[in-house]
């Protein structure tokens, strides 16, 4: 198996935001202000997930042969599991 993490592009600029905690944190007094944000819903890019990736990481004994089983056995139990890697029905509806 091949992991490959990748950087995501969602237009928010993460270390401005980070920089801006960072620097608030530092002067709580300048923290005294009203957030004004807007938000564009670009109809081209879909709102889910292209991947999800689940990574276990065991401190054990346990030989790789065991670790798989466990993980096998995992999946074969998880329901999140079984609803993201099975095609599942999905009904939305509004309540009266």
């Amino acid at each position: 198996m091949t992991i490959t993490d990748s950087p995501v592009h969602n237009g928010v600029n993460v270390q401005a935001l980070l920089g801006a905690r960072e620097a608030l944190s530092a002067a709580p007094q300048a923290a005294r202000f009203t957030w004004r944000a807007s938000c564009t819903w670009r109809p081209d890019v879909r709102t889910g997930f292209q991947a999800v990736t689940v990574r276990f990481m065991i401190d054990t004994d346990a030989s790789r042969e065991e670790l798989e089983a466990l993980l096998a056995q995992s999946q074969k139990r998880s329901a999140v599991f079984d609803i993201v890697a099975n095609p599942t029905k999905l009904l939305v509806e509004l309540a009266r």
